[in-house]
């Protein structure tokens, strides 16, 4: 007797249900021999005990074997009955045609969007062994450093970033109450915050706010303004707007002016801009308030050349907003670095539940904080930014009631096992 194959034919809705069918019915051997979109859905043609060399015998010579079709629908190869041979050969003619034709099909008629789908079968099955490997390392670390483990769900939970949980609990000193592990993570993470250190405008001189749109930047102008009005007298300030894109701009900051007593100048372009500066050079503050934009914008770019290309000697402040979330500071702060940065202020700590993406953002892009602001008065709710009060129990409250995501801890599983290979 010689060799024999089965070759069945299945079809269903899609792809992923397709191969499914041919799994469950004829095992993890089955092989694919062709696919294609029929009515109704897609048609696979798959073969168990595959043997490509009697394939090619079928389609060679014709006698040796036949494709039949049983009542039950089943496509199947096997040798010819011996007392048919006369009629068996225009029937082995026939069905080793409809092999070789199945067998040319994904080579030569591949349809694209059947090919899409089985991509994605491909992605969805190795996720699936992803996630189990994962959930294996999760498991494993948990089990051997318990402590560190529920550190990083804390820190996750606070919107740490993952890359910022792993290096703040390696080298965590041994102990057993899980207290103590909390505050000297936190009290490493103060120490990795970088700070400007010393109140920016008393120094004086020409400071201009950046950052996109709604995080608070005019209002903060107003604040830096009059903190330095109070201490130096408002006729040594004065104020600058490149806002010209949003409706209404230079009057919410002339509105600020008329209020603390202070002049207002609009700067169109980069020379309006020095235009403005030489004639203020009699004040020892000038505090430059630009358009918000996202920073996704473009015109990002025409705002930032012309504090590059300013004569005068303007210092750069980045406004962040804690309520923004960690891939949106982070973005932020990397197209603003196309100006060189003197240091960040942080508004509406007020509004966050927590601090973390913030503080991760800052320390990942060695930003330095200079101000932190947590409410609308002027100047009163504008502070020096102090390690010990912006990282402590309450500025990381934790949502209980949320556990940190597969999804992180995963991350964090994988940059632990990709690290411990180097």
């Amino acid at each position: 007797m010689g060799s024999s194959m089965k070759i069945k034919k299945f079809i269903a809705p899609d792809i992923r249900r397709a191969i499914k069918m041919v799994r469950d019915e004829q095992g993890p051997d089955a092989v694919i021999i062709s696919n294609r979109r029929v009515d109704g859905g897609v048609e696979i043609v798959s073969a168990i005990d595959y043997d490509e060399a009697l394939l090619s015998r079928l389609d060679g010579d014709s006698g040796t074997n036949s494709v039949q079709i049983n009542n039950n629908g089943e496509d199947y190869i096997k040798e010819p009955e011996v007392t048919d041979a006369a009629n068996s050969s225009p029937r082995a003619n026939q069905d080793s045609q409809f092999v070789s034709q199945a067998q040319q099909r994904p080579a030569n008629n591949v349809d694209e969007s059947l090919l899409s789908e089985m991509r994605e079968e491909l992605k969805y099955l190795r996720n699936i062994v992803e996630n189990r490997f994962f959930d294996l390392e999760w498991a494993n670390y948990s089990n051997s450093n318990p402590i560190n483990a529920e550190i990083i769900k804390r820190l996750l939970n606070c919107g740490v970033s993952t890359k910022l949980a792993r290096e703040l609990t390696r080298e965590l000193p041994y102990t057993d109450k899980l207290e103590t592990a909390w505050e000297a993570t936190l009290q490493k993470m103060g120490a990795r915050l970088r700070l400007v250190n010393e109140d920016v405008v008393d120094k004086g001189g020409v400071i201009a706010l950046v950052g996109p749109t709604g995080v608070g930047k005019t209002t903060t102008v107003a604040k830096l303004a009059a903190r330095y009005a109070m201490r130096r007298g408002v006729r040594h300030t004065a104020l600058i707007t490149t806002d010209n894109y949003r409706v209404g701009a230079h009057e919410q900051l002339r509105t600020y002016g008329r209020l603390l007593d202070i002049p207002v100048r609009n700067a169109l372009n980069k020379d309006e801009l020095h235009t403005h500066l030489d004639d203020l050079l009699d004040k020892d503050l000038v505090l430059i308030d630009t358009a918000g934009m996202s920073q996704r914008d473009m015109r990002i770019s025409e705002q930032l050349s012309v504090l590059k290309e300013s004569k005068a000697n303007i210092k750069v402040f980045l406004v962040l907003a804690a309520t923004s979330q960690l891939a949106g500071l982070e973005e932020t702060i990397n197209v603003f670095r196309g100006i060189n940065l003197d240091g960040c202020i942080l508004t509406k700590l007020d509004e966050t539940a927590s601090l973390g993406p913030a503080i991760s953002a800052m320390i990942e892009q060695n930003l330095s904080l200079a101000y932190v602001s947590d409410g609308q008065r002027v100047p009163e709710d504008l502070h020096l930014a102090r390690s010990d009060k912006l990282i402590n129990q309450g500025n990381f409250n934790m949502n209980r009631g949320q556990e940190s995501s597969i999804e992180e801890l995963m991350r964090f599983s994988m940059g632990r096992t990709v690290s411990n290979a180097h």
